[in-house]
């Protein structure tokens, strides 16, 4: 997990990173997945839009064809009826709004087919501002539990690295206000990680 030495550096296991790195690893990841934004604005119109039927199908095969496997979201919507995907997204939210991630998380991944990696991209895309993605190379790298107190725990990190950066003033560009949100820290880790 990470720490926060006296040189302002997290260390991730076999990572140092700086608060100055963070900027330009986010715009490596943006750059290798440019659909983020879209998906990220198409959650929010899926949540105002009240979860329509043909909205929800849709986000589904987006989130998975961003996670770099648009079959999941075949399997996805052919095993779960439109209506439980739909109750899902919708309490997954309210889950969310009321600051309980974790929950949120296990309404989703209680859907057929999806599992706690894609089940997290889903949310992460829902509730950009609070969520992040665990997935096996997370996972696997950085040690979290490829389950739902392992994506606590890396929520917990994420948020304590996104308060360091907005503390220090560390501009993220693509934000309004150049804030800084968990997703932000998950992404920029994963970019590190892949040598993005």
């Amino acid at each position: 997990m990470p720490v926060l030495d006296h040189d302002d550096k997290f260390l991730l296991f076999r990572f140092s990173l700086s608060v100055q790195d963070f900027p330009d690893l986010l715009q490596r990841h943006r750059a290798r997945y440019p659909a983020t934004p879209a998906i990220e604005n198409r959650g929010e119109t899926l949540i105002a839009g009240a979860f329509q039927a043909d909205a929800s199908s849709e986000f589904v095969r987006e989130v998975c064809r961003w996670g770099g496997y648009a079959g999941i979201g075949g399997r996805v919507l052919n095993q779960n009826n439109i209506g439980e995907i739909q109750a899902a997204f919708r309490e997954a939210t309210a889950l969310c709004e009321s600051d309980q991630i974790a929950e949120a998380l296990s309404r989703i991944n209680a859907l057929n087919s999806l599992g706690l990696s894609f089940a997290s991209k889903h949310l992460r895309f829902l509730c950009p501002k609070k969520a992040v993605v665990l997935d096996s190379i997370i996972s696997g790298e950085l040690g979290y539990q490829s389950d739902v107190r392992g994506y606590s725990d890396l929520i917990a990190d994420c948020e304590q690295m996104a308060s360091r950066l907005n503390r220090a003033e560390v501009k993220n560009g693509p934000r309004d206000g150049g804030l800084w949100w968990p997703c932000d820290i998950e992404m920029s880790v994963f970019a590190k990680i892949r040598g993005l």
